[in-house]
């Protein structure tokens, strides 16, 4: 309960009772709970997240996404995405966040460029959000690097197994053949 209360005075400024409210806060005390836990849980996501708005300007990150671009929050607030994403012209951020309002939300892969010049595979998950008014890009970005290698080391196992000068096959626990190069 939140409490409110103030003295009741007469005439000669002598207190003679008390005036008070009261107010049941048990739902607001929960909802800034949950907020508060929102907050720290996209703070501390293993993940890099970040809000963009309209004209492409970074209004959020979320420290993952500091420490992936090797930068202060503070100087990534002050970039924009083509400052750290070398694939979003301004041409390409407008078609871009076009293409993002009227699908609502986009899978798609991209690179970064940290601080000290890496650039690095990331896929990134987009939604379109307004909110009080302003429009925003907010995105899960992931970075690929270890998925990228895996891949190329799987194709490359595949074309030496396709390409070797002997016979090579799998098969099942029952006796059935699964691969035949």
């Amino acid at each position: 309960l939140q409490t409110n209360k103030l003295p009741l005075r007469d005439r000669d400024g002598k207190v003679t009772g008390v005036i008070g409210t009261y107010e049941d806060i048990t739902d607001r005390k929960r909802a800034e709970k949950e907020l508060r836990l929102t907050q720290f849980s996209v703070e501390h996501a293993s993940g890099a997240v970040e809000w963009i708005d309209s004209q492409a300007r970074i209004v959020y990150v979320n420290q993952a996404e500091c420490l992936a671009l090797g930068r202060s929050r503070e100087e990534i607030l002050s970039l924009t995405i083509h400052d750290i994403d070398p694939h979003f012209s301004k041409e390409t951020w407008q078609t871009f966040w076009n293409e993002l309002k009227t699908r609502g939300s986009m899978t798609f892969e991209t690179q970064h460029q940290s601080k000290q010049g890496r650039t690095f595979p990331v896929e990134v998950n987009a939604t379109f959000l307004e909110f009080d008014g302003q429009e925003y890009c907010f995105a899960f970005v992931s970075d690929i690097t270890e998925r990228r290698r895996a891949e190329r080391e799987l194709r490359l196992t595949k074309f030496s197994l396709e390409n070797a000068s002997v016979g090579v096959f799998w098969m099942d626990p029952e006796a059935r053949f699964v691969y035949v190069n």
